[in-house]
């Protein structure tokens, strides 16, 4: 199953709201990155000024995420 960044990343960080408060942003503004934007179609897509704050609490809490996932997302097997 392939995860895109979004979704990634939202579900290693354990939710939305857990993802907003590890970051400081609005659970709002991560529930947006799950939206398709009419024009571009880039669902899934993570604000690139995010990516280095993502990387750097991903590493203290010793979560596996890397600058590829944040660009590609991952592909994943269901258990």
């Amino acid at each position: 199953m392939k995860l895109s960044p979004a979704q990634y990343v939202i579900q290693t960080f354990g939710g939305v709201r857990d993802t907003a408060r590890i970051l400081g942003v609005l659970p709002t503004s991560v529930s947006r990155w799950k939206l398709r934007r009419p024009k571009r179609g880039d669902r899934g897509l993570i604000p690139s000024h995010l990516h280095r704050k993502i990387l750097k609490k991903a590493s203290k809490l010793n979560l596996d995420i890397t600058p590829f996932d944040l660009v590609w997302g991952r592909e994943i097997t269901k258990h």
